[in-house]
């Protein structure tokens, strides 16, 4: 693996949405995952399968670049189905393009269309039947369901043949259809149907659909390119010209018909297996779970998030190892918190082509509002990427900073970091604040004249607080919709303009969550603050409790952050409920 890039992840786990089979998608950012495959699963529901969009966020955060992701969705999922105009009157049979209950949120409006107006010049008698001449037969085909009127009167008919202007109807027209002026007032018009399908900030339209098969704009061949939904038309072909309107609503006089999908389900966690993520080949374009990854050349590093299944694990190590130029990045059980369940685990699997890491990592979880643990292979593969990226890829990537990790699950030692590192099981390890304090004290003294103090606190708060808000306010703006901008653009909003009055504005509630969150994570640091003689509330808990062994100051003191982080919490949940 000595010289392989790994600035290109693939991640297999459960999604909101998105497809379960064919080539994984790629995925430029955490607001690109969120469009194609949704946004955070939650616990109730998916439990230890939840986390594969905290994985794809943190690779980002940590300075992935691009990845690749292949859904896995429980077996008793199901699509979201609508009928149009009714199951027992149907003509339309609107389906989720994939399954989950997401589907139950997509609506689908109909509304009547016309491509094609023309007027009638000529009646021309033949051998076989009468034809009608007309100015313009571009846009009738045969088949189509055309309507006259001569602004009193409607006649619907069924064109049965086209040749170059001349027109043969199923019926001939027993009214006097022929008109010659400039404005005409006599026209024959195709009746066809346009379709919207909605789904939250996501909108399709198709104009000019029609029941023809035979034509391009068959609604069934349209609805091919929707990443939303696919259309089946299952109505009774008949003789009739019936518009293709009508029939949607069921001879009512509706200016527009509109129904949502319904009965989409997640499907059952319980049912998950190791072999939902191993996948199945059924050959090219077919393939699911790891086996997926056959049909993309250019993943270099590879994590199943959270999923500790010896199978899974060891299917994803056999694939690197198929391939030899992939590399596995595997999560060690979450509960293994001694040597020997790490070792026991490690002995499994005997290979060059992955490695182990631990803990799991405390991350601010956007979805509950708190600090959740995650697993690690995600951030990890970010930072696989970004040391790629940054100092090429012979440079190991050790020692480097995880980003947007506010603790670890559980702390390992450096002695059990002996014993696990040189076993293929790589230890993530928290350094506090403390420890960035003094060894900035050089350059504290150098900045602010001096080392002890408030201001000697203050640079160093600064330092450590800075890139974490930089980064997951950047994440927030990032995830502001391609559409949204571009309709901005199309107003002639300026750059500043965007900026200031769309994206800045569309990522307020982001942004609040992330000021709560900094803000509890500066009282953290703060406390330890006190240590370099900052005073505040860590000084008091330090100098007055534990030093004098008052157990009442120190608990107080204690008892005294957790009202402070719970009023912070309170405060930034009902801003954030607010601005949403």
């Amino acid at each position: 693996m000595e010289g392989v890039g790994t600035s290109t992840a693939g991640f297999i786990g459960l999604a909101e949405r998105g497809p379960v089979k064919g080539v994984p998608e790629l995925v430029t950012s955490f607001a690109d995952f969120r469009r194609k495959y949704g946004g955070y699963l939650s616990e109730n529901a998916f439990g230890e399968y939840r986390y594969l969009a905290y994985a794809v966020e943190h690779f980002f955060i940590n300075g992935g670049t691009r990845c690749y992701v292949a859904r896995v969705a429980p077996g008793d999922a199901k699509c979201a189905v609508g009928y149009v105009p009714s199951q027992e009157d149907a003509v339309l049979q609107v389906t989720a393009k994939n399954p989950g209950a997401w589907g139950d949120n997509i609506r689908v409006v109909i509304s009547p269309a016309s491509k094609a107006k023309t007027q009638i010049l000529e009646e021309v008698e033949t051998n076989n039947g009468k034809k009608y001449l007309v100015k313009n037969a571009a846009g009738f085909h045969p088949g189509d369901v055309v309507v006259f009127t001569d602004g009193s009167e409607q006649v619907y008919n069924r064109i049965a043949k086209v040749q170059d202007n001349l027109l043969q109807f199923a019926e001939e027209f027993t009214v006097n259809v022929v008109d010659k002026n400039l404005l005409p007032s006599k026209v024959i018009s195709t009746c066809e149907f346009s379709l919207e399908v909605k789904y939250e900030d996501a909108e399709e339209f198709y104009e000019n659909l029609s029941f023809n098969p035979e034509e391009a704009n068959f609604v069934g061949k349209k609805l091919e390119k929707s990443d939303l939904v696919t259309v089946q038309y299952i109505g009774q072909a008949s003789d009739d010209a019936v518009p293709p309107f009508e029939e949607l609503a069921a001879g009512a006089e509706k200016p527009v018909v509109s129904i949502s999908l319904a009965n989409g389900s997640d499907g059952s966690v319980a049912s998950l297996s190791p072999a939902d993520f191993i996948g199945t080949d059924n050959g090219a374009g077919q393939r699911t779970g790891i086996q997926a990854f056959l049909d993309n050349d250019v993943v270099s590093i590879m994590a199943v998030p959270g999923i500790v299944e010896p199978n899974v694990q060891l299917s994803l190590v056999a694939h690197c190892e198929n391939l030899g130029s992939r590399f596995a990045v595997l999560d060690m059980p979450r509960d293994a918190r001694k040597v020997q369940d790490i070792m026991k685990h490690r002995d499994i699997f005997d290979t060059n082509y992955a490695a182990f890491y631990h803990p799991w990592l405390e991350v601010f979880d956007p979805l509950d509002k708190k600090n959740i643990a995650v697993p690690p292979s995600g951030s990890v593969l970010g930072i696989y990427a970004r040391s790629d990226s940054t100092r090429g890829v012979h440079k190991a990537p050790a020692n480097e900073t995880v980003r947007a990790c506010v603790g670890l699950d559980v702390q390992f030692n450096k002695g059990e970091q002996d014993i696990l590192n040189p076993k293929g099981v790589n230890l993530i390890r928290s350094f506090p604040f403390v420890i960035l304090m003094v060894s900035l004290i050089p350059v504290t003294r150098f900045v602010t004249g001096s080392s002890i103090g408030v201001k000697a606190a203050i640079f160093p708060l600064c330092i450590t607080m800075a890139p974490y808000m930089g980064r997951l306010i950047q994440s927030h703006m990032e995830q502001v919709s391609k559409e949204t901008i571009e309709a901005a653009k199309s107003f002639g909003a300026s750059t500043f303009q965007i900026i200031w009055h769309v994206i800045i504005v569309e990522s307020i509630p982001g942004i609040s969550s992330v000021i709560c969150f900094a803000t509890v994570a500066a009282l953290n640091a703060s406390t330890t603050a006190g240590m370099v003689g900052a005073g505040g509330l860590g000084n008091v808990a330090i100098r007055y409790g534990y030093n004098n062994f008052n157990d009442t100051i120190m608990y107080s003191t204690v008892a005294i952050l957790v009202v402070l982080v719970q009023l912070i919490q309170f405060v930034g949940n009902t801003v954030y409920k607010k601005l949403k």
